[in-house]
C-alpha cells in the first residue's frame, strides 16, 4: 500500500470515527436529565429553577447546580416524592427537596451539597434511568401476579359453580396481599 492510499484510508477512517463519536455524544446528551427530550426533563428543569432562586445555591457554578439538581431529583424519585421547592441547611451542607412545604403532610429528602455538586449529571441521569427500569419491572411483575390470581379465581369459579356471588366478589388472600404490597 503506498503512502497516498494509506493517507486516504486514514482520512476516511478518521471521518467515520468522528461521525460515530459525534453520534455517541448526541445520544449521551439525549440521555441527560438536562436534555429536553428526556422523560424527566420538566422535573429536572423545575428543580434547577428552584436552585437558581436560592441565594445559598449561588455559591455553586451553573454546572454544579445542574449536578445538584440531578442529585436532588434522583433522591426525591427514590423517596417517591415530588419537588415543589428546594431549601438549604443553615450551614449549606445539605440541600432539601420539599414536597408541599406548607402542609403538615410535607415530605422532605436531602443530599449532601458538596457531594451532590460533584456527582456528574451523567451519573445521576444513568441512576435515574436504572431506577425507572427497576420500577417498571416491579410494576410489570405485580401486573403479572394480579393477572395470574384473576385466572386462578376464574378457574375456581368454573370448577366450583356452587360458590356464591358473595364468595366470588371477596378477594382471595393472595389478592389481598398483593393489594397491601402495592399500597
Amino acid at each position: 500500500m503506498n503512502s497516498q492510499s494509506q493517507d486516504q484510508t486514514l482520512q476516511v477512517g478518521t471521518e467515520a470515527g468522528s461521525q460515530t463519536l459525534d453520534e455517541v455524544r448526541r445520544a449521551q446528551q439525549r440521555n441527560l436529565l438536562s436534555s429536553a427530550s428526556h422523560p424527566q426533563h420538566e422535573q429536572f428543569a423545575h428543580v434547577r429553577v428552584c436552585l437558581d432562586r436560592s441565594e445559598a445555591a449561588r455559591q455553586f457554578s451553573p454546572g454544579e447546580r445542574d449536578n445538584l439538581a440531578g442529585a436532588l431529583l434522583l433522591e426525591a424519585t427514590r423517596e417517591r416524592q415530588r419537588v415543589d421547592s428546594v431549601a438549604f441547611s443553615q450551614d449549606g451542607k445539605r440541600a432539601f427537596a420539599v414536597e408541599e412545604a406548607d402542609s403538615p403532610a410535607r415530605r422532605i429528602c436531602y443530599v449532601e451539597t458538596e457531594q451532590a455538586a460533584q456527582q456528574s449529571l451523567q451519573r445521576s441521569s444513568e441512576q435515574m434511568a436504572q431506577q425507572v427500569r427497576e420500577r417498571d419491572l416491579r410494576e410489570q411483575q405485580r401486573q403479572t401476579e394480579r393477572e395470574t390470581e384473576r385466572q386462578r379465581e376464574n378457574e375456581r369459579d368454573r370448577n366450583n359453580p356452587e360458590r356464591s356471588d358473595e364468595q366470588r366478589q371477596q378477594p382471595s388472600a393472595a389478592a389481598r396481599a398483593l393489594t397491601r404490597e402495592r399500597d
